[in-house]
C-alpha cells in the first residue's frame, strides 16, 4: 500500500497475483507521474521505487512509529482506504474473481469522482456509451 501525496484523494487500486517488487514496481511506474511523492511503509518490495524510477519516495518504519516524527510521513490515508475496502468485503462474506475487480473499479470511480457529482458523471458515462 502506498500513498501518493501529490493527490491523496485520487486512488488507483489493482488486483495483483503477488506483492513482490517485480509485480508492484511496474504498476507504480505506470500509475504515477514523474513529480509524484510516494509515502510507504518500509516494506522490502518498495525499496526499488526511488532507485529505479523518477519518484520521490519517503518512508515510515512502522516498527518504530506510525508517523515519522522527523518527516511527518505516514500511511494513514491508504490504511484507512484499505480498511474500508476490507470492511465492505467482509460484509459481503467475501468477493471472488471478476466481482472483486469490479468492486475495485467501482471504488476507484466513486473516490476519484467527487461524491457530489457522481450522479452527473454516471449520466455522462451512459451518454458516451449509448
Amino acid at each position: 500500500m502506498i500513498d501518493i501525496s501529490s493527490n491523496p484523494h485520487k486512488i488507483s487500486l489493482h488486483l495483483v497475483e503477488d506483492r513482490s517488487a517485480a509485480t508492484l514496481l511496474p504498476i507504480i511506474n505506470n500509475v504515477c507521474s514523474k513529480d509524484t511523492i510516494i509515502h510507504s511503509d518500509s516494506w522490502k518490495s518498495y525499496n526499488g521505487i526511488s532507485r529505479n524510477f523518477r519518484f520521490s519516495h519517503k518512508t515510515v518504519n512502522h516498527t518504530n512509529n506510525f508517523v515519522d516524527p522527523e518527516t511527518g510521513v505516514h500511511t494513514q490515508n491508504i490504511e484507512c482506504l484499505w480498511n474500508s475496502c476490507n470492511y465492505f468485503i467482509k460484509q459481503q462474506k467475501g468477493i471472488v474473481g471478476e466481482k472483486l475487480e469490479q468492486f475495485l473499479c467501482e471504488r476507484m470511480w466513486k473516490q476519484n469522482v467527487a461524491k457530489s457529482i457522481c450522479f452527473e458523471a454516471a449520466l455522462n458515462l451512459l451518454k458516451e456509451i449509448y
